[in-house]
C-alpha cells in the first residue's frame, strides 16, 4: 500500500467553521473523538456532509444488519488496501446485532487471515 498524507491540515473543533463545525461537534458528542479523515474533510464542508449524510443513509436504509455493514465497510477497506479503515472497522462501533457479536468477529477474523495471506 503506498502512503499518503494529504497537504491539507486537519481542523479541529476549534478551527472549523460553519456545518462543518457543526458536524465535527456532532461527531466528537456521539463517538468520543473526531476522525482524522473526518478532520481533513472539514476543509471542505460540502464533501464532509456529503459523506457523513450517505453514511447515515446506508446505516439507516440499506437493509443490512449491523453487522453485515461492518463486514461490507471491511471488505471495502480491504479492497482499498486502507489499514486506517481495516482498523476502525474491527473496532466493535455498534451493539451487538440479533446475529450476535461473534459473527462480527469471526467477520473480522476472515477479512484479516485473507490481508495477511495476500
Amino acid at each position: 500500500m503506498t502512503d499518503y498524507r494529504s497537504p491539507l491540515e486537519p481542523r479541529t473543533l476549534d478551527t472549523a467553521e460553519g456545518d462543518a463545525a457543526t458536524r465535527l461537534a456532532a461527531t466528537h458528542e456521539a463517538l468520543g473523538m473526531v476522525p482524522n479523515m473526518y478532520a481533513v474533510m472539514a476543509n471542505s464542508p460540502g464533501l464532509l456532509a456529503t459523506y457523513l449524510d450517505g453514511y447515515q443513509w446506508f446505516r439507516s436504509a440499506s437493509g443490512f444488519t449491523p453487522g453485515d455493514q461492518e463486514a461490507v465497510f471491511l471488505t471495502i477497506s480491504r479492497f482499498n488496501e486502507c489499514d486506517y479503515c481495516m482498523a476502525a472497522h474491527r473496532r466493535p462501533s455498534t451493539p451487538p446485532t440479533s446475529r450476535g457479536s461473534s459473527e462480527s468477529t469471526s467477520t473480522r477474523a476472515r477479512a484479516s487471515r485473507r490481508r495477511s495471506t495476500s
